[in-house]
This record gives C-alpha cells, structure tokens and sequence, in this order.
C-alpha cells in the first residue's frame, strides 16, 4: 500500500479538527447557537488570498444555511501569515461584539487597507462606522 504525503495531511488534519472542536469554548465570541450540534472553527488570515474567497464567496451560503438555522456556531481564529494581518487581527478584536461585523469589512476591503501609510487610521473609521 502506498501511502502519500498529501493523505498523511489530511488525516492530521482531521485529527487536529476533531481534537480542537473539543477545545471550543462557550465563552468565544462566536455566530450562531453555543448549542448548535456543530461547530466549525477556522483558522485565518486577512490578507489570504483563500481566506479572503472563503469569506466572500462561502461565508455567506454557511451563515444562511448552517448558521442561521441554528446547525452551525462558526469561531473564527486568528492565523496572520503577514504583518497587515497581525494589525487587522488585533483591530478586529478591538471592536469587541461587533467582531464579525468588523472581520467582514477587513475581509471585503482589504485592498483598501493592506497597504496603507496609515493603517490604524483606516481600521478606526472603519470600527466607527459599525
């Protein structure tokens, strides 16, 4: 039997998955029910180019479906891979309950705030704006 690298990944991913759900505290600010049956935890970074596609294009249709229905609680983990994603990270969880609403507009803007002189400036009119 021949074994590849990408098998062995994706059984320690699934591994690590079912061992981190069990780490998911009531207590994180989350979207959806504590009680929800599932819960999905992603680990992200706002300046990926995956992660950003994920939350445009799939978030919306998980929210909806999942989510919103009561089947799903969604936390959602800092993993910066750049240092702009380091400051919108701590930005984002400056703006306290209106986390999401925040994680959301870095997500949706993130040309407009990636590269600019004045980054903490952009991040303050956006949590002002929530």
């Amino acid at each position: 039997m021949k074994i590849n690298l990408t098998s062995i990944i994706l059984v320690i991913i699934v591994v690590a998955s079912n061992l981190l759900v069990s780490f998911a505290s009531s207590e994180e600010i989350s979207l959806g029910s504590v009680q929800a049956p599932i819960t999905l935890i992603e680990y992200g970074s706002l300046t990926c180019d995956n992660c950003i596609a994920f939350h445009r294009n799939v978030m919306p249709r998980i929210k909806k479906h999942y989510i919103d229905t009561g089947t799903v609680r969604f936390i959602y983990r800092h993993f910066p891979t750049s240092d702009a994603a380091a400051n919108g990270a701590l930005a984002a969880q400056c703006a306290g309950e209106k986390f999401y609403e925040m994680l959301d507009e870095l997500f949706y803007s993130v040309a407009g705030w990636y590269k600019s002189e004045n980054m903490n400036g952009v991040f303050v009119k956006k949590a002002i704006s929530l």
